[in-house]
């Protein structure tokens, strides 16, 4: 009977011993023996196929796969700062008792008003504001104080903006001829354009008096549409996109009569009136 020596330890195991598989002194296995350097190489069996016997139990679905975790979403901090921020523009826009009249007037532009973006707001924007942390507290203030310095130049007058103030443009009226109106708009444009700075936070722009356009897409009579309005109203709007929008308030532009002067007969029988 063969005999074989240990790797681990060199005992060497004869007799009863040669037919061990581990070494009776150390345990270590057995080692195969060498083939005969004669003896050709026998190429190595393929593995057998997998059975749902020998197959790991997750792939036979006998344990559930681990949940993965699902990843956290977070924007950049930027992103998210400016995703929290409002935005606060001041708008030039019909009474809202003229936009129906106008919507009764021109039938053929009512398809186009439905589709306005921005609120459904017929409007000139005269002020575009990024709202940082609430730093608009103030922007309602700035906007009641445009709207007297307008009404304030107006002395008594209607505001208007007839037909042959417009041109058309594309999807856009254009105010390119004002006329009179012009000073009235320039003196709310220069309350904006000098509050505005005193405000520590928030990006603004005020525009100015030749980038008033009014976008109406899809109708081409803009200009009688627009002048065909007899009654305008200064809005301030807060919005975070074309279709969220909220109007906060709004300020006719309408001269209020003046009070009659009372005469010199009514002057001297108030005073004997005190008098007595």
């Amino acid at each position: 009977m063969s005999s074989w020596t240990c790797d681990k330890c060199t005992y060497v195991h004869s007799d009863a011993e040669a037919q061990f598989l581990c070494c009776a002194i150390c345990s270590a296995p057995k080692l195969a023996e060498a083939a005969p350097a004669s003896a050709p190489a026998e190429p190595a069996a393929a593995p057998p196929a997998p059975t749902p016997a020998t197959r790991p139990a997750r792939e036979n679905g006998a344990v559930p796969p681990r949940p993965r975790p699902q990843p956290v979403l977070r924007p950049p901090p930027a992103k998210r700062h400016r995703a929290a921020a409002r935005k606060s523009s001041v708008y030039l826009v019909p009474s809202e008792a003229e936009f129906e009249k106008i919507k009764d007037r021109f039938p053929r532009a009512r398809k186009a008003l439905a589709a306005l973006k921005w609120g459904g707001l017929l409007h000139a924007t005269m002020l575009r504001f990024d709202d940082i942390d609430g730093a608009h507290r103030d922007l309602e203030r700035i906007a009641n104080d445009a709207s007297a310095a307008g009404v304030r130049v107006l002395n008594g007058r209607a505001f208007r903006l007839p037909a042959q103030c417009w041109d058309n443009r594309g999807g856009v009226a254009s105010l390119a001829r004002p006329g009179d109106m012009g000073a009235v708009l320039e003196a709310m444009l220069g309350v904006l354009r000098e509050a505005l700075p005193t405000m520590r936070r928030g990006a603004f722009r005020v525009h100015r008096l030749r980038d008033i356009h009014i976008t109406l897409p899809g109708y081409s009579d803009k200009s009688e549409l627009i002048g065909a309005v007899d009654a305008w109203d200064l809005a301030l709007v807060e919005t975070s996109s074309a279709k969220d929008l909220r109007v906060v308030r709004r300020w006719p532009l309408v001269s209020a009569p003046e009070p009659p002067r009372p005469s010199a007969e009514e002057l001297r029988a108030a005073r004997l009136a005190r008098l007595a």
